[in-house]
Formats: C-alpha cells, structure tokens, sequence
C-alpha cells in the first residue's frame, strides 16, 4: 500500500507540472503568435479595401449651419490623407413629420418650411467634390416609427439616463422603405450604408434586452431593401460596442451576440463586418488578449476575463472563421484615443481609459493602423473617431468627447493631426495577404515597376517581367515567387515584360509551430500521464473500498448517490474557469468509478437543465471568447459510460453474447441509429446534423444500453431512474408554478442558454417557460411526467404504501399543473389521451362506455368554455394555429422534393425555401422543426428513423397487453399516447429531455431479466 501511495503522488504531482506547463504555453502562445497571419486567409483579395485604408467619423456634421463647414470638413480630410468618412443620416432628421413627409417644418415659424434633404444633398455633393467616399450610419427612427416601442416604461427611464437612447420600429418595414429610399436618392454618389450602431447595447435597443434574432430581422430587412434600391450598394453590419457582459446595459458580450447573429444565418445579410476598436489608454502594439483581476475588480466566477483593447477585434474575427466567413473583410467604425486635459472630473475623463497627450494619440493611432497592416489581412478601412466635433451646440465643458479629436473646434489641426498624415502620407507597404496590382504599394518606374512589401515570401499571379530585383540585387523567380527571404521590409523591383495582375505576400513565423503544436503535445502527456494516475489510483480505491464494505448497503448506497449529486452541484455551479471545473467534476469521476450504475441515475435527473448548460469561458486554453457549453446531463452520461467501462470492462467478451431474441429486441435501436447517421450524411449543412446526432440518438441510445448493463449485472438501476426522473420533473414543476405566480427560481438553478423571456405573453394568455427556452417545452416536458408519476401512485395506493402514493400524487399534480401553466394546446390534447388510456386500465371495463361519453361531454364542456371566454391562445382556428397549417404544407412540398429526407437538424435551413411567403417577414422564419412527428421524423432520417422510432414507440403502447397488472407499463403506454397526439402538432422526440424520457420508458417496459 505504501508503493502504490508513493507512485499515485509522483503521478499527482507530475499532473500539476504539465497542468501548469499547459497554462505557461498557451498564454504565451496568445501573447506571441494569437490573431497574426503567416498566410493570406483567402485566395484572393478582400473586396472594397485592399489593406487597411483610413477614413474619418464627421461627428455632427449634418448639425453644422454653415455650408462652408462643411467644405473645410471634407477638405480636412482629404489633406490628412482620409478616402472615407462614416457619417450619421438620423432617420428622425429627414422623414421627421410622418410617412413619405420630407419638409422640415421644425423651424417653419423662422426660416419657412425646408426640404429635409437639403443639407444632405449638400454634404453628399461636397463630400464627392473632395474625393470622399461616404459611409452612411442608418439609424434614430422619427416619433411616428416609434410611438409603441419609445414610449415604454423602460425606455422612458432610460432617456433619464442616456438622453440619446434610441429604440427599433415598430414595424421594420418603415426601416426598410426609408433606406432603400436613401440608397435610391444618392444610387451614383453612396455605395457605403451601415445598418444602425451597436444594437448590443440597451440604450441602443429601446432599453429592452438586446436579442440578435431580433436585430437580425431588421438587419435582413434593410439588407433586401438597399439592394433591391441599388445592388451596387454595400452593407455594412453595426458596429457593437466592446463588453464584458456584467454591465446591466450590455448582458452579452459583443462576442456572442455576434456568435448568435452568425447561427441564426446572419452572414447572408451583410458585406462588411464593422468594429469598434478603441485602444482605452493602451499602447496599440501589445499582444494581450485576457487578464487576472485585481483587488479593484475581482470575481469569483470570472477571475480571468478578456481585455477590451486593440487586441479585442481578432476575438471577433475568430467567430468569423469559427462560422466559416473567411472571405468577408472587416472595417473598423471607430477607433481612437483620448487626450483628455486634467481640468476635466476624474469620473469622466477615465471613461474611455487612462488619457493620452496629443503626440502619444498620434503615434498610437498611426501604430494601430500599422499593427493591423502588419498582422491582419482581413483588415479593410479604419475610421478614426473622430475628425473634429462638429454641430452648432457647444460640448459641455466637463464632456471629455471632444478630445478624441484630430482638429479642434475653432478648425485648428492638433498635433495628433499631423503625426498621422505624416504615417499616412509615407511609402506604402503591402503585407501579409493577396493584394491587386493596383495597390498603393506598387509604383511605377521608368522601365517597370516597384513593389514594396514586407514578409519571407512574395508569389507574383501572372504578368512575365523581363528581369527581376529584390532590394537591388538580380534575383530569379522560382514558380513566379520568391521564398524564404528575411522577415523585413523589401523592395521588388520589376523591369519589362507585362506586369501582374496580383501578387500575395506570406511571413513565415519560424516559433509558430510550437505555439500550434506545443500545448498540444502537452495535453497528449497530460492525458498519458492521467492514464497512469487513474491506473495507479485503483489499489488505492480498492483498499478504500474494503473500508467502505463494512458499512451497511442501503446506507452506502445513498450516501455515494448524495455525495455524486453534491459533486456534480459543485462543479456546475462553481466558477467558468476550466482547471476549477475540472478539479470539481475530480470527485464525482471518483464515486462513479465507484458506484457507475448511481452515476447513470443523475443523468435523468440532470436531462432537465439541458437548456441551462455549464458555460466554460477560458481563453488560457484555446476555449473561443463567447465560451463553451456543455449540457450537464452530457458530462454525466460520459463520466458514467467511462465509469462502466472501467470497472466492468472484463465482463464484457461474456455479456455481450446476444440471443437471437436479444438481437431483434435491438432492432428498433438499431434502425434509430442508422436513420440518425443517414440523417447526417445527407444534410447539407454537417456541423448541427453531427450535433444532434450525439444530442438527440447517440447519448440517449448510450443512456439506455447502460441501463440495461447495470440491470444485467444484478444492479437495481430502471426503477430508481425513473422515480430520479420524475422527482425532477416535479422540480421542474415547481419553477414553472413558481414563475407564473411571480417568483423566479430559475437564477438559483443556472442561466439559460438563450435570453429570451421567462414569462411569454401572447394571445391572451401569459405563458411559463420554467428551465426551457420557450413554453412548449414545459408542456413536452410535464406531458411525459404527470401520467406515469399517476399510474404509479393508483398501484401504490392499491398496494396500500399510502406515503408512496401520495408522493406519486404529489409529482403527478405538481406537473399537470404545470402544463396547464404552458398554454400549450398539444400538450392539453395528450393529456386528455393520456388520461383516457389511463382511465381505461383503472377503470371496471363495464364502465368504459360511461367513461367515453363522459369524456366527449368533458372535452365539448370545455370548448364552449374556451369560446366564451374568447381566449385566442385556446382557439385552435385562429393565432398560431394557421400559421402551423402554412408550416405543414411547407413541409409537405420539402418531402415531395425530398422523399429520403433532408438530413437532421436542417429544417431552418431548407425551410427558407419553402416558407409562406405572407411569413418570410415573421419570427416564423426561425421554425426549426414542421410541428408534426411524422414529417418530423421523416424529413429528419427518412424511412429508417420513422420506421426504428415507430417500432420502438409500438412497443411502449403494447406493453400493457404483455402487462396488464404493471403500473409502469399502464403508464409509460398512456404517457406515450399523449406524447403521439402532442406530437401532430409539436415536437415528439428531438429535445434532449423528450429523447432521454424515450428510451428511458422503452427500457423500463421492454427489459427482461435475463433468466
């Protein structure tokens, strides 16, 4: 005992050295290698920008009075060395009085009526005279697009706060018509329209919580209309604002706001991705993409959090590339530093970090423009915020807003001015990336031309020079490149011959391959090493073991399933970090090696929160800034299968000899499967098909084989699952009972994935989502719940275990109450079914006829109920019902094109195509599955997952006939039932929650004891 003590320590130990070592190498890595290109990303070059060009924010502009302003404004720019200039068009400034009104009637009592383009025909015009290109903020909808959504309560106290809050239209398509109008207006003149600014923010979003789905209906609406209006014109997606997500205002970082507008199907709508790109006070040049934080800021469930600098927008181009959108270039929005003067009060002159002097404003504007030449290909124009302060209204004097500014109020160029022309104005260079042999880096000489670039490799793309220089020096071409040339700048020279078309420049960074490969050779150790930790734990749990025998069974037992739960509790619930997560889930890993088939039981118990996932958000290992999510359930059935396996890994060349009986009652498994791999190799878009593959038919297919093995190995497993099962369901009853009397226990459980509401109020009615995203889910959820917890408390009751059956009545109650709480009307149909089947088994047969006429009174009872009270959301021929019809009929026509399916999880996208067009401007365009168990299934996995799933489903309803005296039978048959009439209408099984109850109920009625 004392050898295998001493080897488990040195294993231990060496654990925490690759552990630490682990941490050292990828925080070094993020400081030297993150966010740095060696090769172009894309082979060819980035459209509308070649390389960062710079532009300038005219803030206020269209406030100035003086046409000449705005004349010194573009000349200003033009001789700082600017090709762009971003500017506001408040929507509130030109369509001001009412719909298709462009009189500006706001002054009529001293200048008359004016047009409302004026002053924008002439900022337009003066901005082309100048060679400008104008790059329009869409924004500010007028009182009378917005008399719902900017007279709320919330955004009432909110201008309170920030007097120039702004709120969405009420209807999106006033958006819409209004900016096609303005890209119709200046079709020859505007190419450049950006669709609002930084829709993250809640001051930006009429004071309500910021939901990408929402803004992304507008984005789509504003999109199709500027095309329709001029498909030459280019749409720039908002600028968000940089957050941390624990500002009240801002509950999403930008990051996974923006990760949110790219699942939803995002990319489609936009042609340049904007950012905000603030330095706050840091030098430009640093690599440092997160932090430790200090006494000042410090949390507990975020000690290491990620910096908000320049740094930050290579953590918004990686959920670019994460979503596959290479191609697509960014632009910068704004970008500036502050050199705000002492006399300023020190709570806003920090605002935007430590302040600068104006000559370290321009070197660290013209260092953040080099840094982005240097290092990022995808980098296109630079908007500098901002040019000067403009507008007739003074600033307040304690405003430190002006002083990100290039020139002064009274016209006078800052220092700041003059450093950045000089950088502007200086040779340029072209760096990583391909670029077109128009580029600024390329000149042309009396013989040739002349190429300045700065790299270790640069391939020329046509073109047949006669002779070839590098740094003055002849040098020959192999494959029309040259390769392995010092990281510096260097000067091609090109003499005859035709010149190029294109050229790509690459720079090899010779330590990359050890910040690429580097922490993972340390995991592949790391993970070695545990091997022999785990091995050489094993005699030590033995002998632990041999302790623990002496203790009574029962006892043992529930105290192993406590202590598992309180693990796991831990772990979920402890900090976002990965080490503390790992270090919490250690002990549990330990009681499941020692009990696997208690382990199994929490996965049950744990399915409901799926929708409230363990978040795991540390950049220290590669995890991407808007985190990772791992459903709680998940984690469970793994360490509970890895758990099995170890201990019961000799047993397994015996116990799987299978029967011929065994092999068909494996069948409908089998066929599930087949169907659910089927489902991926046909979908046209893999990475969500692969997901719920694992989600939805792999972990729920695990989740039952290990039930069977526990139970094949003498292990009393099924039946205390189930009542785990339901005693969660019953939990998750009371939050939905609680939230609907006005109390919210969801934050004490977790957070939700999604962020949308907890109460949902529509067609009269308001509806609780309890631990779900959406009410529905609560009625799938207690559906499957309340008829088996009554079948089971009707045979405890005749068993006289009266304790026993009031619990079971008590769990039966709670979530029918539940359901009722939902308004969902699929889930009020099952449940009628569910309790009619129940009641046929309960009840003397010579009563069945009473008991069917009393139901068809019962259920007419409650439709004229539900009439007189005229409550639309009970109705099942007005609201939602017809918009169900439009989708079965859409995915009628997906089936006919598509007989052998579209593959799993691909609805929302095929759906696009076959959507009601008197819906493509709704919500419904989200309708990620056609409500009907049968296209559901089929259009999911075809045939074979129809056919496994139908079979598997025929023999929870037959169990009875087999059964007739089995309580768990009657109810898993009845609970079927219902889930079968639900699921005409809804979902049946592709929910995780649903898919575990599933195979739970198949295996609890269809598993024999083998004899």
């Amino acid at each position: 005992m004392h050898t295998a003590l001493t080897r488990f320590s040195w294993l231990a130990l060496l654990n925490a050295l690759l552990v630490a070592a682990l941490g050292v190498a990828v925080w070094l890595d993020n400081a030297a290698f993150r966010g740095i290109a060696q090769y172009p990303p894309v082979g060819h070059p980035f459209p509308y920008s070649d390389g960062p060009a710079l532009g300038v924010n005219v803030f206020n502009l269209h406030l100035e009075p003086d046409p000449a302003a705005i004349d010194r404004t573009f000349a200003l720019a033009r001789d700082l060395g600017a090709r762009y200039a971003r500017m506001q068009v408040p929507w509130d400034d030109i369509e001001i009085h009412g719909r298709g009104d462009f009189v500006d009637r706001r002054n009529a009592a001293t200048i008359g009526e004016v047009s409302s383009w004026a002053k924008y025909d002439r900022i337009v015009a003066s901005a082309v005279a100048h060679g400008i290109e104008l790059i329009m903020r869409v924004d500010r909808p007028p009182q009378w697009a917005c008399a719902l959504g900017c007279t709320t309560p919330e955004f009432q106290a909110g201008l309170a706060i920030d007097g120039n809050s702004m709120a969405p239209p009420d209807d999106l398509a006033d958006y819409g018509r209004f900016i096609a109008i303005l890209a119709e207006r200046y079709r020859s003149q505007v190419r450049f329209f950006q669709i609002w600014n930084e829709p993250n923010l809640m001051n930006e979003w009429g004071w309500q919580d910021p939901k990408p789905a929402d803004f992304l209906a507008l984005l789509r609406v504003g999109y199709e209309a500027v095309k329709r209006a001029n498909p030459a014109a280019v749409v720039l997606f908002p600028g968000l604002a940089p957050t941390d997500g624990l500002d009240p205002r801002a509950p999403m970082t930008e990051i996974e706001y923006l990760d949110a507008i790219y699942s939803l199907g995002g990319a489609a709508y936009f042609d340049i991705m904007s950012a905000q790109n603030y330095g706050l006070g840091q030098p430009p040049a640093e690599h440092r993409y997160v932090f430790l934080r200090g006494r000042d800021n410090w949390r507990w469930d975020r000690p290491i959090d990620t910096r908000n600098d320049v740094s930050r927008v290579v953590l918004l181009r990686e959920v670019m590339e994460r979503h596959g959108d290479l191609a697509t270039p960014v632009w910068v929005t704004e970008f500036g530093y502050n050199a705000a003067p002492d006399r300023i009060p020190p709570e806003r002159r920090f605002v935007w970090g430590p302040p600068v002097d104006e000559a370290t404003k321009g070197a660290y504007l013209a260092a953040q423009i080099e840094r982005a030449r240097r290092e990022w290909p995808w980098m296109g124009v630079m908007n500098v915020w901002m040019l000067r302060y403009g507008g007739y209204a003074e600033p307040h004097p304690d405003d430190p807003t002006p002083y990100f500014a290039l020139v002064s109020r009274d016209w006078q160029p800052l220092p700041s001015y003059t450093i950045l022309r000089n950088y502007v104005k200086s040779p340029a260079i072209a760096a990583v990336g391909v670029h077109r042999w128009d580029h600024p880096a390329v000149t042309s000489t009396t013989d040739g031309w002349q190429v300045r670039f700065a790299g270790t490799d640069i391939e020329l793309r046509g073109g047949a020079p006669a002779a070839v220089l590098l740094d003055g020096a002849p040098v020959a071409l192999a494959d029309n490149a040259l390769r392995g040339l010092p990281d510096a700048v260097h000067t091609l020279e090109l003499r005859g011959g035709a010149p190029p078309a294109e050229f790509a420049v690459a720079r090899h960074l010779p330590w990359r391959p050890l910040g690429d490969y580097g922490p993972l050779l340390l995991v592949v150790a790391l993970v070695i090493s545990s091997a022999f930790t785990m091995r050489a734990a094993l005699p030590l749990l033995d002998h632990l073991l041999a302790r623990w025998q002496r203790i009574d069974a029962h006892r043992r037992e529930w105290v192993v399933f406590v202590l598992q739960g309180i693990t796991i509790a831990i772990a979920y619930r402890d900090s976002a970090q990965l080490l503390p997560t790992l270090l919490g889930l250690l002990p549990f890993i330990g009681l499941a090696i020692a009990r696997p088939d208690l382990a199994v039981r929490w996965v049950a118990i744990t399915v409901t929160l799926y929708f409230m996932p363990k978040g795991l958000f540390d950049s220290r290992f590669g995890i991407r800034e808007s985190g990772i999510y791992l459903p709680l359930h998940e984690v469970v059935l793994l360490i509970a299968a890895f758990a099995t396996l170890l201990r019961d890994w000799r047993l397994l060349p015996q116990s799987l000899r299978l029967r011929s009986s065994a092999l068909i009652a494996l069948a409908p498994a089998a066929f599930v499967l087949l169907g659910g791999i089927w489902g991926v190799l046909i979908a046209e878009v893999r990475g969500p098909a692969v997901r719920e593959l694992r989600w939805m038919i792999v972990e729920p297919l695990l989740f039952a084989a290990l039930l069977c093995w526990h139970e094949r190995q003498g292990r009393s497993t099924l039946m205390p699952t189930l009542i785990g099962w339901l005693a969660a369901g019953a939990v998750s009853a009371i939050v939905a009972l609680a939230q609907f009397a006005g109390l919210n226990l969801v934050p004490l459980f977790g957070a939700k994935i999604g962020h949308g509401e907890d109460l949902v109020a529509t067609e009269g009615v308001v509806r609780v989502t309890g631990f779900y995203g959406h009410p529905n889910n609560v009625g799938l959820a207690m559906g499957r719940v309340w008829p088996l917890a009554a079948a089971l408390a009707w045979a405890a009751w005749r068993q006289q275990q009266r304790w026993v059956a009031i619990g079971f009545t008590f769990c039966a109650a709670l979530a029918l109450a539940a359901l009722g709480v939902s308004f969902s009307r699929g889930a009020y149909l099952g449940a009628l079914v569910a309790a009619g089947v129940l009641l046929s088994f309960t009840v003397a047969p010579r009563y069945h006829r009473l008991l069917l006429i009393g139901s068809g009174v019962g259920v007419a009872m409650v439709a004229v109920t539900i009439t007189a009270l005229g409550i639309e959301r009970l109705s099942l021929l007005t609201g939602s019902s017809a918009i169900r019809l439009a989708t079965w009929r859409a995915a009628l026509a997906m089936l006919l094109d598509h007989p052998l399916g579209i593959g799993l999880d691909q609805f929302l996208i095929v759906y696009q195509r076959y959507i009601d067009p008197a819906l493509r401007d709704t919500n419904e365009i989200y309708t990620a599955h056609p409500h009907n168990v049968i296209l559901d299934l089929w259009l999911r996995g075809g045939p074979l997952l129809l056919l496994g799933l139908a079979w598997a489903t025929w023999r929870i309803v037959r169990a009875p006939s087999a059964q007739p005296h089995s309580a768990l039978a009657i109810g898993a048959a009845a609970t079927i039932a219902g889930a079968l009439v639900h699921g005409l209408v809804d979902a049946f099984y592709f929910w995780p929650d649903v898919a575990i109850a599933f195979w739970l109920l198949a295996t609890s009625t269809g598993y024999r004891q083998p004899q």
